[in-house]
């Protein structure tokens, strides 16, 4: 019987983590996409989807992975067209160009959705200042 009774308090727990790891990876997983979808407008390499064959400890950890991979291109990303929309603007002064470069300045840097806010401005009008830079 102690047997049984241990047995059954194992598999509880069990149950436990793996809704909690469940759980944990739906969040994580949220995220990710999150983060793919704000970098989708530039056309960038970003980290591949995660197999669902994987064990879920393994899950998470990759989409942990992944998702801190497209934190980074994020922030490089942005650096590197701030400075070079700044260029363009001060090269062709295009009023959309500078209006973008207003904005992007405006952000206050030390706020924790400062870089999606920096996405944000970048998407609005990239097509169009991708256009005017093949022109």
């Amino acid at each position: 019987d102690a047997a049984l009774a241990h047995a059954g308090q194992c598999r509880v727990r069990l149950e436990a983590q793996r809704s909690q790891l469940e759980k944990d990876l739906a969040e994580a997983s949220e995220e990710l996409e999150a983060w793919l979808r704000w970098l989708a407008p530039f056309a960038l390499e970003l980290p591949a989807g995660v197999p669902h064959s994987w064990p879920l400890r393994q899950r998470l950890e990759a989409t942990h992975m992944a998702t801190v991979e497209a934190q980074d291109i994020a922030r490089n990303f942005a650096e590197r067209e701030k400075g070079a929309l700044s260029k363009f603007a001060a090269d062709t002064h295009l009023p959309n160009v500078a209006v973008v470069c207003e904005e992007l300045e405006g952000i206050d840097r030390h706020q924790p959705s400062a870089l999606i806010a920096e996405l944000h401005a970048l998407a609005r009008d990239w097509e169009r200042i991708t256009g005017q830079r093949e022109e």
